[in-house]
């Protein structure tokens, strides 16, 4: 059974009036936050360099860890973190690659994704921020980041 409204000719003036009245207060409160909304939004400053480090919001703009060797690498303890320059020589196959500094050689794993559109060869010097992976009977670097230099 459905429910038939009918409408006076004031009473339907008065319904359109409401509806242009509420229609007219939406726009406003929508017009009047646009301002709020829009100052409220961070945009991504362009990219710069801060003590060799990007930033894109602002961050730390002190100095980082110092560049060690392969030498050193050999003697830090697990989960230390150490900066390398050098070359990578040689796949060792996946993600595991042959790194060689003036001091030595160790063995690296880099995850694809971290290579980010670089073309790297063994005659390219690189340097790499990574993690000292230590157990028993190995030990690696796990690279968190890996610029050609």
């Amino acid at each position: 059974m459905s429910t038939i409204f009918f409408a006076t000719p004031h009473k339907r003036h008065f319904l359109q009036q409401a509806s242009a009245g509420l229609t007219a207060l939406a726009l406003g409160i929508v017009l009047a936050a646009a301002p709020v909304l829009a100052a409220t939004q961070q945009t991504a400053p362009p990219q710069e360099k801060h003590a060799g480090q990007p930033t894109a919001f602002g961050g730390f703009t002190g100095p980082s860890l110092a560049v060690s060797t392969v030498n050193d690498a050999r003697s830090m303890r697990d989960d230390a973190r150490v900066v390398l320059r050098g070359h990578i020589v040689r796949g060792l196959g996946g993600e595991r690659y042959l790194f060689q500094d003036s001091t030595g050689t160790i063995t690296v794993e880099i995850d694809h994704k971290l290579w980010q559109g670089q073309y790297i060869s063994p005659e390219d010097l690189v340097e790499i921020q990574a993690e000292v992976e230590r157990d028993m009977f190995s030990l690696e670097l796990e690279v968190d980041k890996i610029t050609k230099q």
